[in-house]
């Protein structure tokens, strides 16, 4: 799991279940982590099939409504070939029309493992779901490692935006190249000779994928600069990157160097740093750290895309 979650959807009126998602989704938020739907109102068997081995694996939870207005097929027959694929994804089984008898129906395909429920119960049960599932994976040496690939991922981000905009044809970002360069020398100690080397063999743009180099606050503080200095995208979006060192990037180096320790209560923790200066790690500092993810890949994914917008050298 990372810090989506993915909930795969068929049936064949996606509005009439709205609210039950809105509910999942608002829930998932006060937990740190995002919504991400797929919805599937084409009911082939070859369709099916398809989506199930490819994406799968990937999916948190997996909701089918029983009457899907086909006459060849009904919802039973589509978690049957679900069932198959998927085998310890959750899965609800649902319908509108309470004078079905849901598990009568799973049973005659021969399902199992699928909870079900009326379309009027769906938002608890979707919650219910998404909880369990969350707390499948709630220990924080994995939740440790869901945020920090969050990290990872937004570098990932700056540095694609940062190839794009730091070529050295690009008369009109010199300034910030220079910038760069100069800061870089400053903070290297011996590397300059590595330095010199990346430069003169692919420009910046070697260097920015060095991490011996060019580690994540120095791509960050680059990627600002290059904001900054194009306009983009507003003053007030950028404004809000001005966290980012303190709020993700301390964040990160903390869990990457925490221990984790048992307290009084049993309860399992993670210890970043030593004594009285330590920080004790608990899932209450998790939730808002995942928050805090949320937040600033949203601030992060529009800075870079509106920087690589700009059109090249001579467009």
């Amino acid at each position: 799991m990372r810090m989506d979650f993915r909930l795969l959807v068929v049936d064949d009126r996606p509005d009439s279940f709205e609210q039950a998602v809105q509910a999942l989704e608002e829930f998932l938020e006060r937990k740190g982590f995002s919504l991400s739907r797929e919805v599937v109102s084409e009911f082939s068997r070859e369709r099916v099939q398809e989506m199930a081995h490819r994406d799968g694996k990937n999916y948190d939870l997996v909701i089918v409504d029983y009457n899907l207005g086909h006459r060849e097929i009904d919802g039973a027959k589509i978690a049957q070939r679900l069932r198959a694929a998927l085998r310890f994804t959750d899965m609800v089984f649902y319908s509108s029309d309470t004078s079905h008898d849901l598990y009568a129906k799973l049973a005659e395909e021969k399902v199992s493992g699928a909870f079900v429920a009326s379309r009027d119960e769906l938002d608890d049960q979707l919650i219910g779901r998404a909880e369990t599932v969350i707390g499948k994976v709630a220990d924080l040496s994995h939740l440790r490692g869901v945020a920090m690939a969050e990290v990872a991922d937004m570098d990932v981000v700056m540095q694609a935006a940062l190839r794009e905009v730091l070529r050295e044809s690009d008369a009109d970002l010199s300034g910030v190249r220079d910038r760069t360069i100069n800061r870089l020398r400053e903070g290297i100690g011996g590397l300059g000779e590595r330095l010199d080397g990346q430069l003169a063999e692919g420009g910046l743009e070697r260097v920015i994928e060095d991490p011996l180099l060019f580690s994540a606050a120095q791509r960050f503080r680059a990627t600002a600069r290059v904001a900054k200095a194009l306009g983009r995208p507003t003053a007030l979006v950028r404004r809000r990157l001005a966290g980012y060192e303190t709020d993700i990037l301390a964040k990160r180096n903390m869990l990457a160097h925490a221990r984790e320790w048992i307290d009084e209560e049993g309860q399992t923790r993670l210890q970043s740093g030593e004594g009285c200066d330590g920080l004790s790690i608990d899932e209450e500092w998790m939730t808002e750290f995942r928050v805090q993810l949320r937040t600033y890949r949203a601030i992060i994914d529009e800075v870079c895309e509106a920087i690589q917008e700009r059109p090249g050298p001579g467009g």
